[in-house]
Protein backbone atom coordinates (compact mmCIF):
# COMPACT_ATOMS: atom_id res chain seq x y z
CA UNK A 1 0.00 0.00 0.00
CA UNK A 2 2.88 2.56 0.52
CA UNK A 3 4.35 1.61 -2.35
CA UNK A 4 1.32 2.54 -4.01
CA UNK A 5 1.19 5.88 -2.85
CA UNK A 6 4.92 6.86 -3.35
CA UNK A 7 4.32 5.92 -7.02
CA UNK A 8 1.31 8.31 -6.92
CA UNK A 9 3.02 11.30 -5.67
CA UNK A 10 5.75 10.95 -8.31
CA UNK A 11 3.16 10.99 -11.14
CA UNK A 12 1.26 13.94 -9.57
CA UNK A 13 4.66 15.69 -9.09
CA UNK A 14 5.35 15.14 -12.93
CA UNK A 15 2.01 16.39 -14.18
CA UNK A 16 2.40 19.62 -12.09
CA UNK A 17 5.92 19.95 -13.53
CA UNK A 18 4.79 19.23 -17.21
CA UNK A 19 1.73 21.93 -16.44
CA UNK A 20 4.12 24.88 -15.29
CA UNK A 21 6.17 24.71 -18.37
CA UNK A 22 3.34 24.41 -21.22
CA UNK A 23 1.61 28.08 -19.05
CA UNK A 24 5.44 29.55 -18.91
CA UNK A 25 6.32 28.93 -22.75
CA UNK A 26 2.48 30.56 -23.79
CA UNK A 27 2.78 33.45 -21.46
CA UNK A 28 6.14 34.34 -22.22
CA UNK A 29 7.30 33.24 -25.71
CA UNK A 30 10.55 33.57 -27.45
CA UNK A 31 10.10 36.69 -29.57
CA UNK A 32 13.41 37.95 -32.15
CA UNK A 33 13.84 41.70 -31.95
CA UNK A 34 13.20 43.84 -35.01
CA UNK A 35 15.58 45.93 -36.36
CA UNK A 36 14.40 49.28 -37.10
CA UNK A 37 15.93 51.25 -40.34
CA UNK A 38 19.21 53.49 -39.65
CA UNK A 39 17.66 56.69 -40.79
CA UNK A 40 14.93 56.65 -38.17
CA UNK A 41 17.52 55.61 -35.22
CA UNK A 42 21.17 56.72 -36.14
CA UNK A 43 22.47 60.13 -37.65
CA UNK A 44 23.53 59.69 -41.27
CA UNK A 45 27.35 59.34 -41.68
CA UNK A 46 27.33 59.87 -45.26
CA UNK A 47 30.61 62.24 -46.19
CA UNK A 48 29.98 65.75 -47.03
CA UNK A 49 30.33 66.44 -50.93
CA UNK A 50 33.57 67.59 -51.83
CA UNK A 51 32.57 70.69 -53.53
CA UNK A 52 31.44 72.00 -49.84
CA UNK A 53 34.97 71.69 -48.23
CA UNK A 54 37.04 73.09 -51.26
CA UNK A 55 37.47 76.81 -51.41
CA UNK A 56 36.46 77.78 -54.75
CA UNK A 57 39.04 79.04 -57.69
CA UNK A 58 39.61 82.63 -58.26
CA UNK A 59 36.91 82.97 -61.49
CA UNK A 60 38.45 84.30 -64.70
CA UNK A 61 36.96 87.74 -64.76
CA UNK A 62 34.63 89.01 -68.08
CA UNK A 63 36.35 90.20 -71.31
CA UNK A 64 35.45 94.09 -71.75
CA UNK A 65 35.19 96.49 -74.89
CA UNK A 66 37.63 98.97 -74.71
CA UNK A 67 37.14 102.41 -76.71
CA UNK A 68 40.11 104.62 -77.13
CA UNK A 69 41.09 107.12 -80.14
CA UNK A 70 43.41 108.18 -82.38
CA UNK A 71 44.31 111.86 -82.23
CA UNK A 72 42.06 113.01 -84.79
CA UNK A 73 39.31 111.53 -83.27
CA UNK A 74 38.97 108.34 -85.00
CA UNK A 75 37.06 105.57 -82.83
CA UNK A 76 39.43 102.43 -82.33
CA UNK A 77 37.93 99.59 -80.61
CA UNK A 78 39.37 96.68 -78.92
CA UNK A 79 39.20 93.50 -76.19
CA UNK A 80 40.13 93.82 -72.84
CA UNK A 81 40.83 90.29 -70.93
CA UNK A 82 42.25 91.24 -67.34
CA UNK A 83 44.02 88.52 -66.02
CA UNK A 84 42.67 85.95 -63.10
CA UNK A 85 45.27 87.51 -60.49
CA UNK A 86 46.66 90.88 -60.73
CA UNK A 87 49.21 92.19 -61.58
CA UNK A 88 49.74 90.29 -64.69
CA UNK A 89 51.96 90.45 -67.50
CA UNK A 90 50.15 91.58 -70.76
CA UNK A 91 50.20 90.97 -74.21
CA UNK A 92 49.26 92.99 -76.93
CA UNK A 93 47.92 91.51 -79.73
CA UNK A 94 47.75 93.19 -83.63
CA UNK A 95 46.08 91.57 -86.53
CA UNK A 96 47.30 91.92 -90.32
CA UNK A 97 45.45 93.35 -93.01
CA UNK A 98 41.84 92.93 -94.00
CA UNK A 99 41.07 90.72 -90.49
CA UNK A 100 40.36 91.60 -87.09
CA UNK A 101 41.10 90.99 -83.53
CA UNK A 102 39.23 87.79 -83.33
CA UNK A 103 41.77 86.55 -84.86
CA UNK A 104 43.82 86.04 -82.14
CA UNK A 105 40.87 83.28 -80.76
CA UNK A 106 43.37 80.99 -80.53
CA UNK A 107 45.60 82.72 -77.85
CA UNK A 108 42.75 84.41 -75.61
CA UNK A 109 41.85 80.40 -74.40
CA UNK A 110 45.32 79.29 -74.06
CA UNK A 111 46.72 82.37 -72.61
CA UNK A 112 43.72 82.20 -70.10
CA UNK A 113 44.28 78.66 -69.06
CA UNK A 114 41.89 76.72 -71.81
CA UNK A 115 42.37 74.71 -74.12
CA UNK A 116 41.92 75.63 -77.62
CA UNK A 117 41.17 73.40 -80.54
CA UNK A 118 42.81 70.01 -79.10
CA UNK A 119 45.98 71.99 -78.28
CA UNK A 120 46.19 72.37 -74.27
CA UNK A 121 47.58 75.36 -72.07
CA UNK A 122 50.46 75.19 -70.58
CA UNK A 123 48.90 77.49 -67.46
CA UNK A 124 48.00 75.70 -64.17
CA UNK A 125 43.94 75.12 -63.62
CA UNK A 126 43.00 78.17 -61.84
CA UNK A 127 46.56 79.55 -61.24
CA UNK A 128 47.63 83.30 -62.57
CA UNK A 129 46.77 83.95 -66.13
CA UNK A 130 47.94 86.56 -69.20
CA UNK A 131 46.12 90.05 -69.34
CA UNK A 132 45.35 90.57 -73.14
CA UNK A 133 44.25 92.96 -75.30
CA UNK A 134 43.36 92.42 -78.72
CA UNK A 135 42.52 95.97 -80.95
CA UNK A 136 41.34 96.22 -84.23
CA UNK A 137 43.56 97.89 -86.35
CA UNK A 138 41.72 101.29 -88.35
CA UNK A 139 39.96 101.00 -91.44
CA UNK A 140 39.13 97.16 -89.83
CA UNK A 141 36.71 95.91 -87.52
CA UNK A 142 34.59 98.01 -85.25
CA UNK A 143 37.28 100.23 -85.83
CA UNK A 144 36.72 103.45 -87.93
CA UNK A 145 38.95 105.58 -90.28
CA UNK A 146 41.53 103.86 -93.02
CA UNK A 147 43.65 101.34 -93.29
CA UNK A 148 47.27 103.73 -93.83
CA UNK A 149 50.28 102.97 -92.61
CA UNK A 150 50.77 105.91 -90.26
CA UNK A 151 47.55 105.49 -88.80
CA UNK A 152 47.92 102.08 -88.24
CA UNK A 153 51.11 102.89 -86.32
CA UNK A 154 49.67 105.16 -84.18
CA UNK A 155 46.96 102.58 -82.78
CA UNK A 156 49.28 100.19 -82.13
CA UNK A 157 51.48 103.01 -79.99
CA UNK A 158 47.76 104.29 -78.01
CA UNK A 159 46.59 100.34 -77.82
CA UNK A 160 49.97 99.93 -75.64
CA UNK A 161 49.25 103.08 -73.84
CA UNK A 162 45.91 102.04 -73.15
CA UNK A 163 47.16 98.64 -72.23
CA UNK A 164 49.40 100.54 -69.30
CA UNK A 165 47.11 102.25 -68.10
CA UNK A 166 44.73 99.02 -66.91
CA UNK A 167 44.86 98.49 -63.42
CA UNK A 168 45.36 94.62 -63.46
CA UNK A 169 48.61 94.78 -66.25
CA UNK A 170 51.85 94.98 -64.75
CA UNK A 171 52.94 98.16 -66.88
CA UNK A 172 56.87 97.45 -67.26
CA UNK A 173 55.96 94.08 -68.49
CA UNK A 174 53.97 94.09 -71.67
CA UNK A 175 55.13 92.36 -74.94
CA UNK A 176 53.54 92.75 -78.67
CA UNK A 177 52.54 90.46 -80.72
CA UNK A 178 51.56 91.01 -84.21
CA UNK A 179 50.84 89.31 -87.72
CA UNK A 180 52.03 90.65 -90.84
CA UNK A 181 51.04 95.14 -90.40
CA UNK A 182 50.96 94.17 -86.66
CA UNK A 183 54.45 91.75 -86.88
CA UNK A 184 55.77 95.10 -88.14
CA UNK A 185 53.97 97.24 -85.71
CA UNK A 186 55.03 95.08 -82.91
CA UNK A 187 58.51 95.71 -83.25
CA UNK A 188 58.16 99.44 -85.01
CA UNK A 189 55.86 100.30 -81.50
CA UNK A 190 57.84 98.47 -78.69
CA UNK A 191 58.38 101.57 -76.31
CA UNK A 192 58.01 102.04 -73.14
CA UNK A 193 56.53 99.32 -70.70
CA UNK A 194 57.23 96.67 -73.99
CA UNK A 195 60.00 94.39 -72.94
CA UNK A 196 59.86 92.13 -76.36
CA UNK A 197 58.19 91.22 -79.51
CA UNK A 198 56.78 88.60 -81.61
CA UNK A 199 56.65 89.03 -85.49
CA UNK A 200 54.34 86.60 -87.42
CA UNK A 201 54.96 86.97 -91.11
CA UNK A 202 56.91 90.48 -91.00
CA UNK A 203 57.98 92.25 -94.34
CA UNK A 204 58.61 96.23 -93.80
CA UNK A 205 54.82 96.40 -94.82
CA UNK A 206 54.76 99.74 -93.17
CA UNK A 207 56.81 101.66 -94.98
CA UNK A 208 59.98 100.99 -91.94
CA UNK A 209 62.56 98.24 -93.63
CA UNK A 210 62.16 95.03 -90.51
CA UNK A 211 65.87 95.02 -90.00
CA UNK A 212 65.73 98.88 -89.47
CA UNK A 213 63.28 98.68 -86.55
CA UNK A 214 65.10 95.55 -85.04
CA UNK A 215 68.05 97.92 -84.83
CA UNK A 216 66.02 100.62 -83.02
CA UNK A 217 65.25 98.58 -80.37
CA UNK A 218 68.78 97.11 -80.51
CA UNK A 219 70.15 100.78 -79.94
CA UNK A 220 66.89 101.17 -77.24
CA UNK A 221 66.96 98.21 -75.11
CA UNK A 222 67.68 94.81 -76.47
CA UNK A 223 64.68 93.06 -75.87
CA UNK A 224 63.87 89.52 -77.07
CA UNK A 225 62.51 88.75 -80.62
CA UNK A 226 61.03 85.99 -81.93
CA UNK A 227 60.38 85.65 -85.67
CA UNK A 228 58.06 83.21 -87.41
CA UNK A 229 57.21 82.43 -90.93
CA UNK A 230 57.02 80.21 -94.23
CA UNK A 231 59.54 79.59 -95.96
CA UNK A 232 57.74 80.55 -99.64
CA UNK A 233 56.21 83.71 -97.94
CA UNK A 234 59.33 85.03 -99.41
CA UNK A 235 59.43 88.55 -98.11
CA UNK A 236 58.58 87.17 -94.73
CA UNK A 237 61.27 84.64 -94.69
CA UNK A 238 63.57 87.24 -95.96
CA UNK A 239 62.84 89.26 -93.08
CA UNK A 240 62.86 87.11 -90.55
CA UNK A 241 66.75 85.67 -91.61
CA UNK A 242 67.79 88.54 -92.17
CA UNK A 243 66.74 89.75 -88.92
CA UNK A 244 69.79 87.53 -87.38
CA UNK A 245 72.36 90.10 -88.49
CA UNK A 246 71.01 92.80 -86.38
CA UNK A 247 72.69 91.27 -83.14
CA UNK A 248 69.96 91.33 -80.65
CA UNK A 249 71.14 89.26 -77.89
CA UNK A 250 68.13 87.11 -77.21
CA UNK A 251 67.22 87.04 -81.25
CA UNK A 252 64.73 83.90 -82.50
CA UNK A 253 63.30 82.74 -85.82
CA UNK A 254 61.67 79.81 -86.86
CA UNK A 255 61.13 79.27 -90.57
CA UNK A 256 58.06 76.70 -91.53
CA UNK A 257 57.13 74.39 -94.82
CA UNK A 258 54.85 75.93 -97.00
CA UNK A 259 53.94 79.77 -97.75
CA UNK A 260 51.06 80.60 -95.00
CA UNK A 261 51.29 83.86 -93.62
CA UNK A 262 50.59 85.47 -90.39
CA UNK A 263 47.85 84.03 -87.80
CA UNK A 264 47.06 81.69 -90.93
CA UNK A 265 49.56 79.85 -88.92
CA UNK A 266 47.48 78.96 -86.19
CA UNK A 267 45.09 76.96 -88.67
CA UNK A 268 47.41 74.33 -89.74
CA UNK A 269 47.17 71.02 -88.30
CA UNK A 270 50.77 69.91 -89.52
CA UNK A 271 53.73 72.35 -89.26
CA UNK A 272 56.95 71.70 -89.95
CA UNK A 273 59.51 71.42 -88.88
CA UNK A 274 58.32 70.61 -85.35
CA UNK A 275 56.91 72.52 -82.83
CA UNK A 276 53.75 73.58 -83.89
CA UNK A 277 54.16 77.60 -83.64
CA UNK A 278 50.99 77.52 -81.30
CA UNK A 279 53.80 75.32 -78.54
CA UNK A 280 56.25 77.61 -79.97
CA UNK A 281 54.78 81.10 -78.81
CA UNK A 282 53.58 79.91 -75.33
CA UNK A 283 57.18 78.07 -74.93
CA UNK A 284 58.88 82.02 -75.75
CA UNK A 285 56.29 83.57 -73.66
CA UNK A 286 56.87 81.23 -70.59
CA UNK A 287 60.65 82.24 -71.15
CA UNK A 288 60.39 85.94 -71.94
CA UNK A 289 57.03 87.04 -69.92
CA UNK A 290 57.25 84.38 -67.08
CA UNK A 291 54.05 84.70 -64.89
CA UNK A 292 54.44 85.17 -61.31
CA UNK A 293 53.33 82.41 -59.10
CA UNK A 294 51.50 83.58 -55.78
Amino acid sequence: MKEKLIVLFLIALTLAACGGAATTETLAPAVEPTAKPTDLTEPSVTPAPTEVTEQPGIPLPESQRIEFSLADGTLLVGTYYPPRIAPAPGVLLVHQMRSNREAWEPLFNLLRGEEWNGHPSPLEAGGPTYAIFAIDLPGHGESGGNAQDQAMLEAVALGLEQMRSFEEVDAEQIVIMGASVGADAAVDECNEGCVGAVSFSPGGFLGIDYNTALQTLLDEKDPPVLCIAAVNDVASNEACLAGESVGLSSYQYHIYDGRTHGTNLFMEDSLTPPPHVIELVLQWLGENLPLVVP
